[in-house]
């Protein structure tokens, strides 16, 4: 008989760990191509051109680059990043003769994330102010989301009086929100822009990795998102529900909105408060309070509710102490269910009926502004013909208590 002779210990290993890499081999290849297959192909660079750019500045976190982009929104909505870095259709950078510039400045509610493009708020109040004899008005939306109003007051600053806006609109509350909670200031508070690592590549290992497997992306998303938390609105805070609003932060609030319009009228432009339209309400119900994001601010309903009666009054007052128009829109159109689709996004019944509510406070604006012009090309008349006119001399500033 024939002896059997049985492998040695160390071929039993060799065999084992082959076969155990060759399963596992076979496995992730099997992975892969269910992957692809079933869920499709892409990686984070394919997710951040689909995504609205950004870029780090030092007078707000960030902004948008000035070129031409092409991005996509919640539903599959399709936005247009100018060459200017503005949300929209081209235009020049001088302003032609006759043109009335409007910019208004905000964050997501006033991009309008959930309106395609040319639907978006600022573009129906031009388009119905241009219906109601105003054919030169020309609307900048210079909302960026995730924006507050020291970031509207920074870009203003930093570039958009070089734009020569003949009106300046200031809509914001939410973004400022999300801050109250908080005594820190600004200065330690906030940090510069560094990316979106669900979009960002971090380090050339990442990028091979993310271009050969889809698991790999697919497990990259769920490690950063788990690890993040990432929500619609960006980054979620950390932290408890509270039902504290600091002092300090809504005195910062108020400073802001007192130096925006300091710093529009400074730059020869006309200020515009509008307080934020929300579905928030104290009588909201509660099927409507689980459509807004208490895990953004980190405040109760009634902490909420509160915060948004203070951000109201102080626009109401630095309005009424400085002159400024005043468009209360927080008003007329809060706590609809209709309008919003959340805290306050606008759905498209929303962002036509906030246009008109826009359009309607500013066209007495545009007709007195009419009026004096032609008074003034009037009065050139009569001196070119030999005649004389009184020249109104400039409105004093007013002063106010800080």
């Amino acid at each position: 008989m024939h002896k059997v002779l049985s492998p040695s210990p160390a071929k039993k290993r060799t065999f084992v760990l082959t076969l155990a890499v060759a399963s596992a081999i076979v496995a992730c290849l099997s992975a892969e191509g269910a992957v692809r297959l079933f869920f499709g192909h892409y990686t984070p660079a394919d997710l951040k051109a689909a995504s609205l750019p950004y870029e780090a500045t030092i007078f707000a976190r960030h902004a948008f680059p000035r070129r031409q982009a092409k991005a996509e929104g919640p539903g599959g909505v399709t936005y247009l990043i100018n060459s200017q870095g503005y949300r929209g259709p081209e235009f020049s950078s001088e302003k032609s003769s006759g043109v009335i510039r409007i910019m208004i400045y905000g964050g997501s509610s006033v991009f309008d994330i959930y309106m395609p493009e040319g639907a978006d708020w600022p573009r129906r109040v031009e388009a119905e102010l241009r219906q109601g004899g105003f054919p030169d008005v020309q609307v900048i939306n210079a909302g960026v989301p995730s924006h507050a109003s020291f970031d509207s007051l920074g870009r203003f600053f930093s570039e958009g009086h070089l734009l020569k806006p003949d009106y300046v609109v200031l809509y914001a509350a939410w973004n400022d929100i999300k801050l109250f909670r908080s005594d820190e200031p600004l200065l330690r508070l906030l940090t510069p822009y560094q990316g979106n690592p669900l979009v960002d590549y971090q380090g050339s290992l990442d990028r091979h990795l993310s271009e050969i497997s889809q698991v790999y992306v697919r497990l990259r998303q769920r490690y950063y998102r788990q690890r993040i938390h990432f929500g619609k609105e960006g980054r979620l805070p950390e932290g408890e529900i509270t039902s504290y609003l600091s002092p300090r932060a809504l005195a910062q609030f108020r400073l802001t909105v007192d130096t925006f319009v300091d710093l529009v009228r400074n730059a020869s432009s006309t200020p515009i408060l509008i307080s934020e339209a929300r579905l928030v309400t104290r009588t909201n119900s509660e099927a409507q309070r689980r459509r807004i994001r208490y895990a953004l601010p980190l405040l109760t309903h009634d902490a909420l509710n509160e915060a948004y009666v203070r951000t109201d009054e102080v626009l109401r007052r630095v309005a009424g102490g400085s002159g400024a128009a005043f468009i209360d829109a927080a008003k007329e159109l809060s706590g609809r269910d209709d309008l919003f689709y959340d805290h306050v996004h606008l759905t498209q019944k929303g962002s036509a009926e906030l246009a008109s509510l826009v359009a309607r406070g500013m066209e007495p604006l545009l007709r007195a502004r009419s009026k004096r012009v032609l008074s003034r090309f009037r009065g050139r008349e009569r001196l070119e013909s030999g005649g004389t006119v009184a020249v109104d001399a400039p409105a004093p500033r007013q002063s106010r208590t800080r």
